[in-house]
């Protein structure tokens, strides 16, 4: 009852912000992410492994969609075995590969909210995956492509070096929707 409450709380002042963004700015409001599904990642690049966080925050009217794959049974409960299958789904729309090469990322970690949360548009989506890289030295190329709910995805990609002495990122080249980077 009380996680509740502090839900609904979200739910009230995301709903009064959205209220008065629209007062002062009609025409913007129009276009709120309710539609959207927001896809986060951080790459973390290291000498033997790329580390991938992500983020996926599904707006209001596509929490259905995400709440289908999510919770397989219906039951309203998103049990360890539906939030593995679920990330395994995010990772094989994944492309991930190095010098031309297609490498697998694990799962390490999955962060799931509740339904509700889900349905709210507040609830955050947190994967943590892994890929272990080749052995190599000198100049290579890693590109990353996320084509997860690609129909409503909205997608934002980052790269930074887990020892910048050693592995060196000298170039970022994102997509224009952001769904993939190749770094150099």
């Amino acid at each position: 009852m009380k996680d509740e409450a502090h839900i609904l709380s979200k739910i009230s002042r995301i709903g009064l912000l959205v209220f008065l963004v629209s007062l002062f700015n009609p025409g913007r409001s129009i276009a709120h992410p309710l539609d959207e599904f927001y896809q986060v990642t951080f790459i973390t690049v290291g000498t033997n492994q790329a580390d991938f966080t992500v983020e996926l925050y599904p707006g209001v009217l596509v929490a259905p969609q995400v709440l289908t794959l999510l919770d397989a049974d219906g039951d309203d409960r998103i049990s360890e075995e539906e939030a593995q299958a679920y990330a395994e789904t995010f990772v094989n729309d994944l492309v991930v590969e190095v010098d031309g090469t297609t490498v697998n990322p694990t799962i390490e970690r999955t962060e799931i909210p509740p339904p509700l949360e889900i349905r709210a548009g507040v609830g955050v989506i947190r994967l943590s995956l892994r890929a272990d890289l080749p052995p190599a030295t000198g100049a290579h190329r890693l590109f990353y492509e996320n084509n997860h709910f690609a129909d409503r995805g909205i997608y934002i990609v980052n790269a930074i070096s887990d020892d910048p002495e050693q592995v060196e990122i000298s170039n970022q080249n994102r997509d224009v929707f952001q769904k993939s980077v190749v770094l150099d």
